[in-house]
């Protein structure tokens, strides 16, 4: 019998230390995540997990073996500070005791500071230059940190830590937010500029031009190429006036032509779209002494005729006139043809602003200038082909006119007007009154100017 019950005292007292190990093997801590994932050092960091207990005295958490005070707590959550000597990139082992049972162990990574932006370099305001931001927080490695141009990114070609050269994006805004962004904190904004005149001046004149020398004193250069942030197509010819380059003015007898018919029926050797034709806007013509169209008074718009081209012995000239046909009537010139609006005088665009619908509408666009040395220059620009060539408004094309060293120019006839026909070639625009991207889409129009 004696045996008997100390052979039951030792099953209960094997059974307790059994059930005893297991109740503390059941709740020893647990970390399950850390919060955030990383940390700054110096910040706050909460810990997840289970079985931290009833009191905070009674626990203790660990960095790499070194205690850290708890600041709250909770059964499942425990907030402390990452410690301030933490360095970036560097990665720790964080555990904890309850009772000295120690928890599993996690790992932790330093990330850098929130960069911040203290300066952005206003350079020239142009595409595709370097530009330098100043700040902190940037880091060493160029591919580490993202600049974005509002929400354009831009590419990173070096970092200092407290600088980075940045290429500035293609964008189509007067004005962007510049900010950082490294390990996923976006750094505060700062502003940069872009010069778009000078933007799209560049664009142009470094465009893919093809250049053909056509004969002796005249260059044809086509483009596709993106300008004012568009697709646009284009066509420059530049005229060296002489004996064997003359610049006419020319019209049908009766009705309207197309520009290919009335070139071919002067046998010109190139030519463009004139003046205006309709009613509300009929322009003065003279030609070779003879005046064609005495034009009318009585426009809505007076910048439809306050520019004049004047041929005089062959040499062109293009003239502001506020006063439109009552001023042209008054050249003493033999060739004279008014049209509208002015764009440019002494390579200095015109005000032109936005307030009329003719101003502002991205169109088709056929305009004449004249260079300081006498070089006349043909221009069209083709539109109303949304994917191919969107087409300009006059601000835009006077501003065309002052990247291509234009000194002087006007704005002639256009949308369906527009027409550049070449001698051999035919129209090498797009003309766009058939609503097709082709060069058969001509209009017949009231004049045209050509070079014989």
């Amino acid at each position: 019998m004696r045996r008997i019950l100390k052979l039951t005292l030792l099953f209960v007292l094997v059974f307790v230390g059994v059930m005893a190990c297991k109740k503390d093997e059941d709740s020893a801590p647990v970390i399950t995540s850390l919060e955030p994932e990383y940390v700054r050092p110096g910040n706050y960091l909460f810990i997840h997990g289970a079985n931290f207990g009833l009191y905070r005295e009674r626990v203790q958490v660990f960095f790499d073996g070194k205690e850290n005070p708890v600041i709250a707590f909770s059964n499942d959550r425990i907030m402390v500070a990452a410690p301030e000597d933490g360095r970036e990139g560097q990665t720790v082992a964080v555990n904890l005791t309850v009772d000295g049972v120690m928890s599993n162990t996690v790992s932790l990574t330093y990330r850098p500071g929130v960069p911040v932006v203290t300066a952005v370099e206003e350079g020239r305001g142009l595409y595709d230059e370097i530009i330098t931001i100043t700040g902190e927080n940037f880091g060493t490695v160029a591919t580490d940190q993202e600049v974005y141009f509002d929400d354009v990114k831009a590419e990173v070609t070096e970092a200092i830590g407290t600088s980075l050269k940045v290429k500035v994006p293609r964008i189509y805004k007067e004005s962007v937010d510049v900010t950082v962004v490294r390990d996923g904190a976006r750094s505060n904004a700062e502003t940069f500029r872009y010069n778009l005149d000078r933007c799209d001046s560049l664009l142009i004149v470094t465009a893919d031009w093809q250049v053909e020398q056509l004969r002796e004193g005249v260059v044809w250069k086509s483009a596709f190429l993106t300008a004012f942030g568009l697709p646009q197509s284009m066509n420059v010819v530049y005229v060296t006036p002489s004996s064997d380059n003359k610049l006419e003015i020319a019209h049908p007898e009766t009705g309207f032509r197309k520009t290919s018919e009335q070139c071919e029926a002067n046998e010109a050797f190139l030519g463009i779209n004139g003046g205006y034709f309709d009613d509300a806007k009929q322009p003065y013509i003279k030609i070779n002494g003879q005046v064609i169209k005495q034009g009318t008074d009585q426009v809505t718009n007076k910048s439809f005729w306050n520019a004049a081209i004047v041929i005089d012995d062959n040499k062109v000239s293009i003239r502001k006139i506020p006063g439109g046909n009552m001023d042209a009537r008054k050249f003493e010139e033999d060739n004279v043809l008014v049209c509208g609006p002015f764009l440019l005088l002494d390579n200095e665009p015109e005000n032109l602003g936005t307030s009329s619908g003719h101003t502002r509408e991205k169109a088709p666009r056929t305009a004449v200038g004249v260079k300081k040395d006498g070089t006349v220059v043909f221009l069209t620009v083709d539109g109303r082909f949304p994917s191919k060539a969107v087409g300009v408004t006059t601000p835009m094309l006077s501003r065309i006119l002052w990247a291509l060293g234009v000194d002087d120019a006007m704005n002639l006839d256009g949308g369906g007007s527009t027409t550049l026909w070449i001698a051999g070639k035919g129209v090498v625009n797009y003309p766009s009154d058939n609503g097709v991207f082709d060069h058969e889409g001509e209009r017949s129009v009231g004049s045209i100017l050509y070079v014989k």
